[in-house]
């Protein structure tokens, strides 16, 4: 992302009602809100609306730098991956509308092969460039593998994109590990 913005992670206030979340967010002061994809897509089966969703956000004049989070892109069998893609590809396309510039990508809980995650991001990332919201890959400190940066950053690389992406999550590279001069190393597009 090129520049950082003051955002709240809505799951920190979870029980709080989606529309009060972004009110919040931005009567606290912050600049943007990290919106979860399960609580949006339950308030719309309720029989909300995005379009009072998006205008929550554009009354507010909060920012989604993200939506949480595509699952399952990686570790779906080739007879899951059409329907697992096709969820993760309306998601996309959720996120774009509310303006959201990235999705995180959640990795992979077990031993990953790394080559299958990297042509199935690039095929989600080209997806999300082309619907407006571009997939970027999380790794998560507390699962068995993709728990360091430099685990993320081999699906990021390896994919051959030039707009792959990864998060930098604080907690997570706190909790997994990995070496600071990685994120040094790491290109601004990344």
């Amino acid at each position: 992302m090129s520049s950082f913005l003051y955002s709240l992670n809505a799951s920190t206030i979870r029980t709080t009602p989606l529309l009060d979340k972004i009110r919040i967010a931005a009567e606290a002061g912050y600049q943007g809100i990290e919106l979860w994809f399960d609580e949006l897509e339950a308030f719309l089966a309720d029989g909300g609306k995005l379009e009072t969703v998006s205008a929550a956000i554009q009354e507010s004049g909060l920012k989604i730098p993200t939506m949480i989070m595509i699952r399952d892109w990686w570790s779906a069998t080739p007879e899951e991956y059409p329907a697992v893609f096709k969820t993760c590809l309306e998601r996309i396309k959720l996120a774009a509308q509310l303006g959201a510039e990235y999705v995180i990508a959640c990795p992979h809980r077990e031993k990953p092969d790394y080559d299958l995650g990297a042509v199935r991001y690039r095929e989600l990332l080209e997806a999300g460039i082309e619907a407006g919201a571009k997939p970027a890959v999380e790794f998560l400190g507390f699962v068995e593998a993709v728990t360091r940066i430099e685990d993320a950053l081999q699906i990021v690389e390896k994919s051959g994109h030039p707009e792959a992406t990864l998060v930098l999550d604080p907690f997570h590279v706190f909790r997994g590990g990995g070496s600071m001069e990685t994120i040094a190393q790491l290109k601004p597009e990344q």
